[in-house]
């Protein structure tokens, strides 16, 4: 009995915290393909600091012109003693796609000092973030 006891304790304690993201694209004048949602976000996850346990698409081109891309995974930053880590986004490509993006995918994070400027008008535009996230 100790020792199944000793291996509930061991998986329960490397449990981790994950959680999901979804984001949601209606392309009105710009469109997607899954694969350039999908590398965008894994982008911005790994920026982050992020585990990436399960990510997909649906939608998108060549035959939608709505896309959703969703990911489950595993946040950092949850314990009690943390490391602020700097982060910055800058583009002017897909402006108001990266840009939603961007904002969903820093939900589920701790992020402080977050400091941004967005001027979209669809896919033209430019947008930055810089924060700092715990990892």
């Amino acid at each position: 009995m100790s020792l199944f006891l000793m291996i509930v304790s061991s998986f329960f304690a490397n449990a981790q915290d994950t959680a999901e993201i979804s984001y949601t694209h209606v392309g009105n004048r710009s469109f997607y393909a899954c694969s350039y949602a999908e590398k965008r976000m894994e982008n911005y996850l790994q920026a982050m600091g992020a585990e990436i346990v399960n990510l997909r698409c649906t939608g998108g081109l060549p035959d939608f012109n709505t896309l959703r891309v969703s990911a489950e995974i595993v946040v950092p930053g949850q314990g009690e003693s943390v490391e602020w880590v700097p982060v910055e986004f800058i583009g002017n490509e897909a402006c108001e796609f990266n840009n939603g993006m961007i904002k969903k995918v820093m939900e589920p994070f701790q992020v402080r000092n977050v400091e941004s400027r967005e001027n979209c008008w669809f896919s033209e535009g430019r947008y930055m973030y810089r924060f700092e996230v715990a990892n």
